[in-house]
């Protein structure tokens, strides 16, 4: 019997992953984009390790199709999630209004435990009355500050002088019998360098 728990315990058991937490303080965007500002800065855990199983007793061919699997996450780590809004410069007329955000992951140790703590009792969906996001806004004025200039990258385009492109045919695929020989060379570009740094 112990045998056979043994196996039915393993066959729930589908794949485990690992993951490691990349903190980010920098990031370019195009340059189009404009009104660069720190929004919302929230306690955010991202899972480290998680495991995926099978639902015991699930069917995946009965008459409502279902995924019989589930990812579950024993480890994770604390991180404080910065949000930044600027203005779409390349689709102003987006659902948002032209508005958009990107985010930045700082490591919770850069700060000190009382204002974590105090960013996490805040950190929630349901605020009706405003008070936490107040409170996360005070967080981000006190202990971070945002940089947005424009700077120079060297970014690779095709050297479209010296690459052979094959020219498509009508359904979109190359002519027949030509091989493609793409070349690249170095080209400068303009980005928006943003940078968050903590006071």
């Amino acid at each position: 019997m112990k045998t056979l728990a043994l196996v039915f315990g393993l066959a729930l058991s589908v794949t485990s992953a690992f993951a490691q937490i990349t903190y980010t303080d920098s990031q370019d965007l195009p340059r189009e984009h404009s009104n660069f500002h720190l929004s919302d800065a929230t306690y955010w855990l991202i899972p480290t390790r998680t495991e995926t199983v099978r639902i015991p007793g699930c069917r995946e061919d009965g008459e409502a199709s279902r995924v019989c699997t589930e990812t579950r996450v024993l480890e994770s780590k604390a991180v404080v999630k910065v949000e930044v809004e600027y203005r779409d410069g390349i689709n102003p007329h987006h659902e948002n209004r032209g508005r958009a955000w990107t985010y930045f992951y700082l490591d919770t140790a850069k700060f000190p435990e009382a204002e974590i703590a105090r960013l996490a009792a805040n950190t929630s969906l349901w605020d009706f009355s405003g008070r936490k996001f107040r409170a996360r806004k005070a967080f981000v004025k006190k202990h971070l500050q945002l940089t947005a200039k424009k700077e120079p990258r060297t970014i690779q385009v095709v050297d479209v002088r010296n690459s052979r492109l094959c020219q498509e045919g009508e359904s979109g695929e190359p002519r027949p019998g030509c091989v493609e020989d793409i070349r690249y060379r170095p080209a400068t570009t303009i980005v928006n360098a943003l940078k968050v740094t903590i006071k």
